[in-house]
């Protein structure tokens, strides 16, 4: 799996590997969202835990009040019903560093790529 290092430091995974993503942990509210954050402009953050190929990951959920609002404008009760898929395509999938073995981690600082070995 590929990870390209992001102006925050943190290893970005291409969307596209969410295909294999396997929760362990639901996303949950995070207080991030600040002023002058790279979040900033969202209403909402959510983290959720989990892995790609036995690689561990967190997944970035950003949210707006839209995302999370039904078509009349009144917040929905079930966070379930929140619109999770724009919510991640305005987040990120990073890999979860503190969770590597020394070689995976040592794989990836030296070929920006990833196994589960």
């Amino acid at each position: 799996m590929k990870a390209t290092r992001d102006v925050n430091g943190d290893w970005i995974v291409d969307a596209g590997a969410l295909v294999d993503y396997k929760e362990i942990r639901q996303a949950e509210p995070t207080s991030r969202v600040l002023s002058g954050s790279s979040d900033h402009g969202y209403d909402a953050e959510y983290i959720g835990y989990g892995n790609i190929h036995g690689i561990p990951v967190k997944v970035v959920y950003l949210l707006t009040d839209d995302d999370m609002c039904c078509e009349g404008g009144e917040p929905y009760d079930d966070q379930g019903d929140y619109d999770w898929k724009t919510a991640l395509e305005q987040g990120r999938i990073i890999v979860d560093i503190d969770e590597l073995t020394e070689t995976q981690y040592n794989q990836l600082l030296t070929t920006g790529e990833i196994t589960n070995a």
